[in-house]
């Protein structure tokens, strides 16, 4: 009985092992790459692939009154050393003081059934009294084959300024596929010439769950510690 309960102890063990192993399925979600010096900035200009691993899109009607092609030169990944950042080196700033909002950037994955998490970290920059507002989306791409998502797979805020905090939203995947994942600039056009969003850090997750194998251990083990009883 002992070797019993010790053989499920550990299976049950093993399986909560798992699930702390929660990784980021994003590529680059903290924009470090690629590196530059720390007298650069990347413009993010209108079908911008320059941050590996994402599409940078903003429609041409968007665009500022100096902008060619619909590319808006003030949208750019940040250089070391500007500002302080807690998740590394590198961050996405919207808005860019005179740019028009509305850019958004993409990356597409294939996700297998399961719980997930999207979150990003956003702030506020330049004039508090205006404001500046995000939204965090989870969209089957149906191009590819989208996954059938359930779930709040949007969420709209309004960061803070000056504090980096992080915004989460919850999802589910029943049907296996491709999604794109998007962060956007949502600040109503006109309210915000004179402040920024910034984001960072950006992180896709599969949560783990307990198999059923994890949770019969688990029963096993119970029901064994009451016979020794």
């Amino acid at each position: 009985m002992r070797g019993l309960i010790h053989l499920l102890s550990l299976l049950f063990l093993l399986s909560v092992a798992r699930l702390s192993a929660a990784v980021n399925i994003l590529t680059n979600g903290s924009f470090e790459i690629p590196a530059n010096s720390t007298t650069n900035v990347f413009d993010l200009r209108y079908n911008s692939t320059i941050l590996s691993g994402w599409f940078y899109n903003k429609k041409a009607d968007q665009a500022g009154g100096s902008s060619v092609n619909g590319y808006i030169p003030a949208d750019y990944s940040s250089y070391p050393g500007q500002f302080s950042t807690p998740f590394g080196a590198r961050w996405v700033v919207f808005g860019g003081g005179s740019a028009n909002p509305g850019g958004e950037m993409i990356q597409t994955k294939f996700l297998d059934a399961g719980l997930y998490k999207a979150s990003i970290c956003a702030k506020g920059y330049g004039y508090p009294s205006e404001i500046v507002q995000f939204a965090l989306g989870i969209f089957p791409n149906i191009d590819l084959g989208g996954a059938e998502v359930n779930g709040d797979i949007t969420r709209i805020d309004r960061p803070e300024f000056g504090v980096w905090n992080q915004y989460e939203t919850y999802f589910r995947v029943d049907v296996p596929g491709y999604v794109d994942f998007i962060i956007a600039d949502a600040t109503d056009w006109g309210s915000a010439t004179n402040a920024d969003l910034y984001v960072d850090n950006a992180v896709l997750e599969l949560i783990p769950e307990p198999s059923p194998l994890s949770l019969l251990a688990l029963g096993g083990v119970v029901v064994a510690l009451r016979r020794r009883r």
